[in-house]
């Protein structure tokens, strides 16, 4: 289960994402986390397909309750 960086922040969902299947471009995620959109761009070879499947169990933490937009993971 994904850990929200604080505890009161809701769980993100993933809302839509588009994945290269050749991992030559960057993935994009839309998250939603409670009333707030944010979006997460994975670099080529960051992670592997499988991964790339299920990013909120491979990405590290991050800062959901921070005011921010976009998160860059290379």
């Amino acid at each position: 289960m994904v850990k929200a960086s604080d505890g009161n922040i809701p769980q993100p969902t993933i809302i839509s994402r588009e994945v290269d299947d050749d991992d030559s471009w960057e993935s994009e995620y839309r998250l939603q986390i409670g009333d707030k959109v944010k979006y997460l761009v994975i670099a080529p070879g960051t992670f592997t397909r499988e991964a790339l499947s299920l990013p909120l169990y491979s990405i590290p933490n991050l800062p959901y309750a921070q005011d921010w937009n976009v998160a860059l993971i290379a």
